[in-house]
């Protein structure tokens, strides 16, 4: 790909004359406005109805109830442009140095957008329309919220540093996943992170923006980015339509999710302004998923065999309504819900479900491994038992995650019996049953894998990972990170750190238990006896521990 960079919108298709070349800024700037114009449509209401009543609560908040808004959408649509390039760089297309400058110089405006977000959002909680250095430091300091966009302000910083440094495309996809964890934070902190289904809710909403970053920001990079021929530019957008399609489903279900515990009766989505707004952001998706439609049969088709032009006008289509659902989305945030205890009132099918707890990222996670698995192993002679190892080690996360062992773990305490069956479900029960399906040898043998994954088992930094002076420390750091009462106290609290410790202890013990299997293979059994040994102490000794905390009442 060349590096200079390009005028044009899109490749001008094979045997049309050349024509003026497109420019991107009206485009960029007609979504921007759009997103703007709607989530100002959206919080009209509410601010108007705040202004009435601010003189008589003592509040002087200005034009902060206007700017925050605007902040939080221009920080939203930074991010999805960061993740659209790091997306393309790592994935889509061949990495280059034109893209990681692109990249870099938005994550910088990210950051002082966040920034600005943090004053306003201090300004908001204090009433005024200024606040002095002081009360910013109480509000990050004291409340979640502040601390909340205070991490997601540092790792947004590390995701500048990692966009400028990043040369390599497994480097682009490590960023990439720093930038979707660095808008987590502001997530789990917002409404949906209060109530009684706040769980579901919580890991409902970080899927949703996650696979609405992909989406958007994948789209946006496609169709935004630097003149391609369109053959590579057909061999990019077929590999981001799987992704699409994944992520409009995600985001389409999630969103639902989320609304059904915000609603206290059907009639809330006509009735409500919360309920409008939520209409209005599901006809949307629901649109897009036309528009994508439309692609894989016609659009896609015609690409394919050299004319990009019809998919230039979709794709330009797709991203206008894809900026006005991100005003939606933003304007939503805003809206106080008709049922604000995060109590699902509303009866539907999943209403039982929603009592049973199910974790929506580990479910996610399970069904993703196994159709992955499924697929590769479709074409080979494949060992029965290794696909039912593979499948019941997923299945017994989903359980240990979303039963009612789940919700008794934090509500009897860390010594309980049963935080300490579910520990040892995650941190030795499902690491054996993964492991045993053998996925590793799966991917290096089987048809179809993408070069990519098996380029990332053999890159020198899973192997540093997996080698036994590293592994083995860090799983035993994971296991009693997870049973020491401090760290489990706060983990109780906060939903969002209760998935981040128990995925690192499931990714260290499949590490583990990994290095234990490799050993098993080779010539000599005293390394694998010795980690062996070091597995089993690790695990008697993490359950002698929450024996000791369960009898002294820890």
């Amino acid at each position: 790909m060349a590096e200079r960079s390009s005028v044009a919108l899109i490749t001008p298709a094979a045997g049309r004359p050349a024509e003026r070349p497109r420019r991107r800024w009206p485009l960029v700037a007609a979504a921007v406005a759009l997103a703007l114009a709607v989530v100002t449509a959206v919080v009209w209401r509410e601010n108007r109805r705040l202004a009435e009543v601010a003189p008589a609560l003592g509040m002087e908040p200005g034009a902060v109830p206007w700017l925050l808004p605007a902040a939080a959408l221009l920080s939203d649509l930074l991010v999805v442009v960061i993740a659209g390039q790091l997306l393309a760089a790592g994935f889509l297309r061949p990495l280059t140095r034109r893209a990681m400058r692109v990249a870099f110089v938005v994550a910088v405006a990210w950051v002082v957008t966040v920034a600005v977000r943090i004053v306003l959002t201090a300004s908001e909680v204090f009433g005024r329309p200024t606040v002095d250095a002081r009360a910013v430091e109480y509000f990050l300091v004291e409340l979640p919220s502040g601390r909340a966009l205070l991490l997601s302000l540092a790792l947004a910083v590390a995701v500048a540093v990692g966009c400028f440094l990043a040369r390599t495309p497994n480097g682009a996809a490590f960023v990439l996943a720093l930038a979707l964890v660095a808008v987590m934070p502001p997530v789990t902190a917002g409404h949906a992170s209060t109530g009684g289904s706040h769980q579901v809710v919580v890991s409902a909403l970080v899927l949703h923006v996650a696979a609405a970053v992909l989406w958007v920001g994948g789209l946006a990079a496609v169709l935004l980015g630097p003149r391609a021929p369109a053959g590579e530019l057909a061999t990019a957008v077929r590999r981001f339509s799987h992704l699409a399609l994944v992520c409009c489903g995600v985001t389409l279900l999630t969103g639902l999710v989320g609304a059904a515990a915000r609603l206290a009766q059907w009639s809330d989505l006509y009735t409500s302004a919360y309920g409008l707004v939520v209409t209005a952001k599901a006809a949307a998706i629901l649109l897009l998923a036309g528009l994508g439609q439309r692609h894989r049969r016609v659009s896609l088709p015609r690409l394919a065999a050299g004319s990009s032009w019809a998919f230039a006008r979709l794709a330009t289509v797709e991203l206008l309504v894809m900026a006005a659902t991100i005003g939606l989305a933003a304007g939503l945030a805003r809206t106080p819900p008709p049922n604000d205890f995060g109590v699902a009132l509303v009866e539907t099918p999943a209403t039982p479900l929603l009592r049973w707890i199910p974790e929506p990222i580990f479910l996610t996670a399970a069904a993703v491994a196994i159709a992955a698995y499924l697929t590769a192993a479709r074409r080979l002679p494949w060992p029965r038992a290794r696909l039912a190892s593979w499948v019941a080690g997923w299945l017994l996360l989903v359980v240990a995650a979303s039963s009612p062992l789940a919700a008794a773990g934090p509500a009897l305490g860390a010594g309980s019996g049963a935080s300490t069956v579910q520990h040892f479900a995650v941190a030795i029960l499902v690491p054996a049953l993964v492991v045993s399906g053998r996925p590793r040898v799966l991917a290096l043998t089987a048809d179809g894998v993408p070069e990519r994954l098996t380029a990332l088992l053999e890159s020198p930094g899973l192997r540093l990972l997996t080698r036994p002076a590293v592994i083995v420390p860090l799983y035993a750091l994971s296991l009693y990170g997870v049973v020491l009462s401090a760290t489990y106290d706060w983990n109780a609290r906060s939903h969002g750190l209760h998935l981040l410790v128990y995925a690192c202890v499931v990714a260290t013990g499949i590490g583990t238990t990994t290095v234990i299997a490799e050993y098993a293979h080779r010539a000599g059994s005293l390394p694998r006896h010795a980690l062996t040994a070091v597995l089993v102490a690790v695990a008697a000794l993490q359950v002698a521990f929450v024996t000791a905390l369960s009898s002294t009442g820890g």
